[in-house]
């Protein structure tokens, strides 16, 4: 299981469902504050998911939240509804895109 955001995101192209995806063609930012944080862009085209600590160019939604919450949402500690609502999580852009995201992974022990 990933301990880290960097190892989240090394992840996230092993556990990627081509087939959940379907067509969708989509960045996403992730900006991560904390010890262990930083700016990733997750890339979704033609049936594949790239990513990579980088600024993302046109993206179609930003999550802003710390990595401790990042990794808190990742493991199941945090509820991704109650987090955004309270604003631990916020998101600039569209939200229905990083609620269909999240589909697009089963990131279950990776």
């Amino acid at each position: 299981m990933p301990s880290t955001p960097q190892e989240v995101f090394d992840a996230m192209p092993k556990a990627f469902l081509p087939l959940k995806a379907g067509a969708a063609e989509l960045v996403i930012g992730f900006n991560l504050s904390g010890d262990q944080g930083g700016t990733w862009a997750v890339e979704i085209k033609d049936g594949v998911c790239q990513t990579r600590r980088a600024e993302p160019a046109n993206p179609v939604a930003t999550i802003r939240t710390s990595d401790q919450d990042f990794m808190a949402l990742f493991s199941g500690q945090l509820n991704a509804v109650a987090a955004y609502m309270s604003g631990r999580v916020k998101v600039d852009g569209n939200v229905t895109a990083i609620m269909n995201l999240l589909s697009y992974f089963d990131m279950r022990p990776v």
